[in-house]
C-alpha cells in the first residue's frame, strides 16, 4: 500500500521540483530603479528627530552611514578599503602619519564645498567634546591638519596601524554648521546639512 501510495505522489513530486527549480533559475531584472528612494527608519514606538551621527543612543541609525558619510569605507567582502570621501590615503611615515587626499567637488546638500577643513574640524570637534569621541580617536591621535583644501594629515602618539580604520570610518560634518551649534553634546541635529545620499529629512 505504500508503494502505491508513493508511485501516486511521485509525478506531483517531480512536478513541483521542476516549478521550483525553473523559478530559481528566472533571469533577474538588473534595472536601476528611477525616482526618488524614500527610507522608513523608525524602528521604535517613539519617533525622535535626531540626527547627531556621533551619539551612541538617541540618534536614528542612518545618521553615520546614509546621513553622514566616512573618508573610507571597509568592505569584508574584498577585505578591502574603498575610497569614500577620500578618493585615496596613504602612510607617509609607517603607522605613524597618515594622509588622504579628498574627492575633488564634494559638496554639502546646501551647495557648500566639502572641504579638508571640514575632517579638521569634525576631528578637533570631537577632541573638544570627548563624549562625542566614542570611538576614542583622540586616544591615539597626536594631531590632524590640512596642508590643503584636498589634504588631511594625521599623526598618532606611536606607530598604530589600527588607527586607520577608526580615523577612516568616522563621519565627517560640515564646519559651517557644526561651529555654530552651541552644545554638540546635546545638539539633536534636526534638519541635517550632510554630504551623504539621504538628507531629505521629513
Amino acid at each position: 500500500m505504500n508503494s502505491a501510495r508513493s508511485r501516486a505522489i511521485l509525478p506531483t513530486f517531480r512536478a513541483l521540483v521542476v516549478v521550483v527549480v525553473g523559478g530559481a533559475c528566472a533571469p533577474i531584472d538588473h534595472t536601476r530603479p528611477e525616482g526618488v528612494m524614500v527610507v522608513v527608519q523608525e524602528q521604535q514606538s517613539t519617533w525622535l528627530r535626531n540626527f547627531n551621527p556621533f551619539l551612541t543612543s538617541g540618534a536614528r541609525w542612518p545618521s553615520s552611514a546614509g546621513i553622514y558619510e566616512p573618508l573610507l569605507v571597509y568592505n569584508p567582502m574584498a577585505s578591502e578599503y574603498t575610497p569614500w570621501l577620500a578618493e585615496s590615503y596613504g602612510w607617509d611615515r609607517p603607522a605613524e602619519q597618515l594622509r588622504f587626499t579628498l574627492r575633488p567637488d564634494v559638496r554639502w546638500s546646501d551647495g557648500s564645498p566639502l572641504e579638508a577643513s571640514d575632517v579638521v574640524f569634525t576631528f578637533e570637534l570631537l577632541k573638544a567634546h570627548p563624549a562625542l569621541d566614542t570611538n576614542g580617536v583622540w586616544r591615539i591621535l597626536e594631531s590632524v591638519a590640512s596642508p590643503d583644501d584636498r589634504t588631511v594629515t594625521f599623526v598618532f602618539q606611536r606607530p598604530f596601524s589600527p588607527g586607520l580604520l577608526e580615523v577612516a570610518h568616522t563621519p565627517i560634518v560640515p564646519e559651517h554648521v557644526w561651529s555654530m551649534v552651541e552644545d554638540p553634546v546635546t545638539f539633536t541635529n534636526p534638519s541635517p546639512v550632510a554630504s551623504g545620499p539621504f538628507t531629505e529629512v521629513t
